[in-house]
């Protein structure tokens, strides 16, 4: 039985010819983006075979990383299910929490001092304003 297949892994392009059950040939080479092909060696037996079992591994393993990864998120780096995503949410509705809370402590010390200076009214019409708008945006936590 005569199996031949190639790994591409990186600019490399390695060759594999496997005729029976000893024979087993390795050929490695650079294909340049013109189709020019530059053999850079040749093993056999033992070594390919050795070599062969290797690559197959490594490519099993980066695809169960790959797996692993896209488990985990949606394989746009962006996590799903998991603890890290619910201690994740939990941080940013505390954070969420607490900046509402300081806008309306602010606005409240505001209106509690009854003295409307310009730059007062501005900080707290600003301070509404911003309330407002991120509640909006975030919902009223």
């Amino acid at each position: 039985m005569n199996e031949e297949y190639t790994y591409d892994i990186g600019k490399y392009t390695i060759g594999v010819d496997k005729n029976g059950e000893d024979g087993i040939g390795l050929t490695v080479a650079i294909i340049n983006d013109n189709g020019e092909i530059h053999l850079l060696g040749n093993c056999y037996g033992d070594n390919a075979r050795c070599i062969d079992l290797l690559i197959r591994e490594n490519q099993e393993l980066k695809k169960q990383l790959e797996e692993c990864y896209c488990n985990r998120t949606d394989c746009s780096s962006r996590i799903k299910d998991s603890k890290q995503y619910d201690s994740l949410v939990q941080k940013t509705e505390k954070q969420q929490k607490e900046f509402i809370e300081y806008l309306e402590n602010e606005i409240k010390r505001l209106e509690s001092n009854n003295i409307y200076e310009p730059l007062q009214k501005m900080a707290l019409v600003t301070h509404q304003h911003n309330l407002s708008k991120y509640k909006e945006i975030v919902g009223d936590k």
